[in-house]
């Protein structure tokens, strides 16, 4: 069943207008709030739709004091710090790096490998033939990049699954949690 597409805009619409105001501004501290009480605010009103408790929430953070929203950025902010510093001990530690998740990416990534170290800056027109090459590929060797993308995808998650079990971690697709569970696990206090 496809949401009625007025819905999903009106919705778009209300997250602009509460990110806008330049006290309100954060989307990571918008999110944050959400998150931090979209349960408690849906068990108190059970009848609301998910849509709903969104835009209540959202009217709610709009009218919170500038001082209050303040501490919500901070707090997203140290929160997207910590997640970053996880992520980085986990990769130095072993944690495979995920592998380009498209035929295109694994196209661009063959043709430019000779331009490693080269500033973005002046690959610029590489990008763009690379592009171009790639527009200009048949189909059937686009299908053969794109099945390339999904075996790499694959052999990543089972490298991710295969550290996560050596590391004695609960496996989980997203990398900011199995990292925080690694960095909470081994990190040095």
């Amino acid at each position: 069943m496809q949401l009625p597409l007025f819905r999903i805009n009106n919705f778009f619409i209300i997250l602009r207008q509460i990110t806008s105001s330049s006290a309100h501004n954060n989307n990571n501290a918008f999110a944050s709030f959400i998150h931090s009480r979209f349960h408690e605010f849906k068990s108190a009103k059970p009848e609301l739709s998910n849509f709903d408790v969104i835009k209540k929430l959202a009217q709610l953070y709009k009218s919170l004091p500038v001082e209050e929203v303040e501490k919500l950025k901070s707090e997203a902010k140290e929160q997207q710090y910590y997640v970053k510093k996880a992520t980085k001990f986990a990769y130095r530690n072993g944690m495979p790096k995920s592998p380009p998740n498209s035929g295109l990416k694994v196209f661009m990534k063959e043709k430019l490998k000779d331009s490693k170290g080269t500033p973005v800056s002046e690959m610029r027109s590489e990008f763009k033939d690379t592009i171009k090459q790639w527009m200009s590929l048949p189909e059937s060797d686009q299908l053969e990049y794109n099945n390339m993308a999904k075996d790499l995808k694959n052999d990543y998650e089972a490298k991710l699954k295969e550290w996560a079990t050596k590391n004695n971690i609960q496996y989980t697709k997203r990398i900011s949690i199995l990292a925080d569970r690694f960095y909470r696990t081994y990190h040095p206090k």
